[in-house]
Formats: C-alpha cells, structure tokens, sequence
C-alpha cells in the first residue's frame, strides 16, 4: 500500500475525498467492465477456462481388499460424492452425497480414514468452506450411516479397532471454553460421547497438537505430539494396545522433521536428523535413539520429497532435473529400480495402506493433463487408473532440443538449513503424519 508521502503515478489524475465532496456520485470502477468488455478475444478465452475447469475430477483413491473408495466430482456439479466399487472394473456406488443434504452445494464431504476390512467408513462434513467438520461414519456394505459422530472441530486421527466395536480417536472440539485437553479416546459404537474411555492423556498445552496413528492391524497405536514452540519439537510413543502395555517413548523434544510410519512390530521414519535432504530409517523399538537408527534410504543430492510404504517396499519421490523420479527400495535398502513415469513431469504419491497391493499416484506436466496411475509392485502392472477429460492436444505444446540448466544460489553465510525454513519442515512433517492418521487434514 502506497503512503501519503508518495507521489501518483505520472497520468493518472486523482482526487481527495474532500474534491469529490461529500454528495459525489462517485462510484469506484465502474470503468472496469467497459475495459474488461474490450478486451479480444474475451469471450473465447472464458469458453476455454470453462472447458478446463468444468471437467470431472476424481480425488486420491483408496484400495481396501477389492473395494475402491474415492471422490468423485462430475462435470456441472460443485461438490464431489464418495463413490465405491468392487474391482477395478466394478459397477460404481454412491455412499456419500452432499447434495442430497443440502441442494445450495456449499456442503462438502471428504473420507477421512476406512476400516481394515473395508466395511466402515469416516468422513467428515464441512459446511460454507469452514475448517471445521462434522465426523460421520458410515456401514459401507449396508450403506447407513450411523448415528456414532463427532462434533465440530479438528480430527487429529481416527482408527477402527480390530474387533469391529468402536474406534480410537484424538479430536479438538473447535469451539471449547474449557482447559486444552489433548487425549486419545476410545468410543464403543452405539453408545453416547460422554462415556467415551481415555486411552492416552498427552497434555493441555494450547500450543500442543496430539495426532493418532496405527499400525494395519489396529494392534499398536502411535502418539504424535508435535509442540508448536520455537523451535518446534516432536514427540512420539507407542503403544501395544492388545496388551495394554504402557506407551513407549521412541522419540523426545526432537527438532526438526520427523514423520514415522508404523507398522505392525515394525517402526520407520522420515527424518532430517544429520541429513538435511532426509533419510528413510528403521528404528528398533527397544533401542530407538538416534544413534542406534538404519538407514533403508540414505540421504542424497536430492531432497526426498515424499514416501509411501506399499507391500514390503518403499516408495520415494525426488526431483532431478526438474522432472520427478519415483524409486523403489526394500526394507534392507536396496534399491529396486524405478517407476517408469510417463514422461518428464510432475508425480505424487498418495496416501497408501501398507497391507495394499497397489500404489496409485497423480502425474502432469506441460503436455500432459493430471492423470491417476496404479502400480502393483509385485507383477510391475503399471496402467492409467483414470485421465482428465480436459480437451487438450499435447501436441499443441513445443518440446525443448535439449535441457535447461537451472540452480539456486545461496551466501557463505547462510546455513544450509536455512533453505528450508522449520515452520516450513514442521508442517512438511504434520502433513505427512496426518495423511497417515486420517488423511486428508487441513494444514494447521
């Protein structure tokens, strides 16, 4: 914003409140549409945003045993439903419709996180765009909703107990008056909120998020507390919860990124720790310092951008000439190849089940519309799962002779680290754990 002490631009001719007087009829840019109108070729190019906006679009997909779950938004319509079908090829399903609750379209639903078996589903419910949500869940092969929910506010993770009774959760109510409580609970399916069970008390620091996560079974859960102090620390316990045994401390008043992926008796993370363009360890339960960490991906020249843990193998995301590369590595590290991508572009893994067979991920790039691909690693079956219906002729778009080089700079005297700032590495690693918890979560 400009001061007063500024002087206009050269040609423009302003006025005062005072030169306007108090009576004008003055009414700011009313000349904008006439300048607007003028433009060429305006109505051409507004039928071709509509074309490219106007499409439908299906959200990351989730594969449970032989069910599918995914968003779907069809062409014409303003919010997605969360659709179902049985195989790749099966006849789709409406589970979810918002606009069956609210023909204005302003409601908006999202999965949160579903059941081992396939049967159970949580998603949350928005209302006019706010970051708050309603939770519901949902019988997938009756197709009821239940009356079990939670109430506005934040869903910081949410797990089906292997039994099928109930579910464990850490929720913050969005608008609470009394202390911060930030606890993990656990709820018996037809039975009131009020009777729900604390299973882990994490503390009431107001700058203290608490998230959920477990293994593919249900039998450990996973504490993930990230303290938003300056600089923020994280830290992590598990908890045998078949046995009941006292959670165990893994990590404590770490800083910097830490995102941990567990699994059943198994425990893995994405760190930063002495590599400041990240590493994929294994870390032993009863020996779970630093020190005592294996590499499973050491560090590299790139920086890990992502990860996902499919069947036995790890999947790791680095950009290397300004196109992605996604590789495949074992859990003793050896690296098993790559993923062939379709082109130099742009791939993102999505959230994966660690008992699934399949890894789905979202391409594009300059000539190629967003696109979703499956890979099986175990037959390397690598197919399209569903393209954008944008009308595009990749061959409209000039291809370069050869590579251009590119670089970042830096001064000797700005650390390393400081390219990648910690609110920046702190909300890499939220983000990372939330999408293990009950992904997608808004970014806090």
């Amino acid at each position: 914003m400009a001061s007063r002490s500024q002087t206009p631009i050269a040609g423009w001719k302003t006025k005062t409140v005072r030169e306007r007087g108090s009576g004008s009829k003055h009414k700011p840019h009313t000349h904008r549409p006439a300048y607007l109108d003028a433009i060429p070729n305006r109505d051409r190019i507004k039928k071709r945003v509509e074309e490219l906006l106007d499409v439908e679009v299906i959200s990351e997909p989730w594969k449970v045993g032989n069910r599918y779950f995914y968003g779907k938004r069809v062409a014409g319509s303003q919010q997605p439903v969360i659709m179902m079908r049985e195989g790749e090829s099966g006849k789709e399903m409406s589970l979810v419709d918002p606009a069956e609750r609210d023909a204005t379209g302003t409601t908006a639903v999202n999965i949160l996180t579903i059941s081992s078996d396939g049967n159970l589903l949580a998603y949350s419910v928005r209302q006019g765009g706010e970051d708050s949500y309603v939770v519901e869940l949902i019988d997938v092969q009756n197709r009821e909703r239940l009356p079990d929910h939670l109430a506005h506010g934040f869903c910081r993770g949410l797990v089906f107990a292997a039994d099928g009774r109930g579910f464990y959760y850490a929720h913050e109510a969005a608008h609470a008056t009394g202390p911060s409580r930030r606890a993990v609970f656990y709820h018996a399916f037809g039975t009131s909120n009020h009777k729900d069970e604390e299973v882990f008390f994490g503390g009431d620091d107001l700058k203290l998020h608490l998230v959920l996560l477990s293994s593919a079974s249900g039998r450990q859960l996973g504490y993930y507390k990230l303290f938003k102090t300056d600089p923020k620390r994280t830290d992590f316990l598990v908890q045998d919860i078949a046995t009941c045994t006292p959670p165990q401390r893994i990590v404590e008043q770490m800083e910097g990124l830490f995102a941990p992926f567990l699994l059943d008796n198994q425990l893995f993370a994405l760190t930063d720790w002495k590599a400041p363009n990240c590493r994929f360890v294994k870390i032993d339960l009863n020996h779970s310092e630093p020190e005592n960490w294996h590499d499973v991906v050491l560090e590299s020249d790139s920086r890990i951008q992502n990860i996902a843990v499919v069947g036995g193998s790890v999947f790791v995301t680095f950009v290397k000439d300004l196109a992605t590369q996604v590789e495949e590595f074992d859990f003793s590290g050896k690296n098993l190849g790559k993923i062939p991508l379709p082109s130099g572009g742009t791939a993102s893994l999505f959230f994966c089940r660690p008992e699934s067979d399949t890894i789905f991920y979202r391409f594009t790039s300059f000539a190629h519309p967003p696109s979703i691909y499956l890979y099986h690693p175990q037959t390397g079956e690598h197919e399209p799962w569903t393209r954008s219906q944008v009308r595009f002729d990749p061959s409209s778009i000039p291809r370069m002779g050869r590579p251009c080089p590119c670089s970042l700079s830096r001064g000797k005297d700005c650390a390393r680290r400081a390219l990648f700032p910690p609110s920046l590495l702190d909300t890499v690693a939220l983000e990372l754990v939330l999408r293990r918890s009950s992904p997608p979560m808004p970014r806090t």
